[in-house]
């Protein structure tokens, strides 16, 4: 009995997990760049569903980023994705409505921090499409389905985190059960301008410099 309640309990674990890591979100031009203050970087996503998950309604974001490093500019999403067919370029049917978008906004939840909402959808009927065929912002396959710019601030590092960890995000299922998908990651590093280093070590060059000249 006992072992027949943890092979059940082992079964339903793996299915949990391999439900939570259908949905997948993709940076395409990850992990990570390294900025100076006041450049830019365009962070593209995709969504995919490999699994087949069935999917009743989803939401998701970039969030977890510190804005004092580098902020949220602006961002575009798709209006349609996980579609049934896409006959020609901008030309999608079958899909689930992103109901944020096409201009994306920063907000917050709480004392969470701010987030990007990037998709958030909800249907009568589960969609189960992978996503495969879906075009991005510019009508091609495989390419950005959203796009966030981002500005660096100051020197630091941050992380932005892509997906369903956000409160409030997640992916409910037909049988209304929440699961998380599987999340992406990008790094922003903020380095100083060529000129600010090269100051900084001159003047480090010419203290050690005067300190020498003390001691003789």
């Amino acid at each position: 009995m006992r072992l027949f309640v943890s092979v059940i309990a082992t079964s339903a674990m793996f299915l949990a997990a391999s439900v939570a890591g259908a949905v997948e979100f993709n940076v395409l031009n990850g992990p990570g760049i390294v900025l100076q203050v006041g450049q830019t970087v365009d962070v593209g996503i995709t969504l995919r569903n490999a699994d087949l998950t069935e999917v009743q309604s989803i939401g998701a974001s970039v969030h977890g980023y510190d804005e004092g490093v580098a902020d949220f500019v602006e961002g575009r999403a798709v209006g349609l994705f996980l579609n049934t067919i896409c006959p020609a370029p901008g030309t999608c049917f079958g899909g689930m409505p992103n109901l944020v978008g096409p201009d994306l906004e920063e907000s917050s939840i709480g004392g969470n921090g701010n987030r990007v909402s990037f998709v958030t959808s909800a249907v009568l009927s589960p969609n189960s499409n992978d996503g495969s065929i879906d075009q991005g912002l510019d009508f091609l396959t495989g390419t950005a389905q959203f796009r966030l710019t981002f500005e660096a601030l100051s020197i630091g590092v941050t992380t932005l985190l892509v997906g369903t960890g956000y409160e409030g995000d997640g992916i409910v299922i037909p049988d209304g059960s929440v699961v998380s998908g599987s999340g992406d990651t990008f790094t922003i590093t903020v380095v100083p301008e060529p000129g600010t280093a090269l100051l900084v070590g001159l003047g480090l060059l010419g203290l050690g410099a005067r300190a020498r000249t003390r001691k003789a």
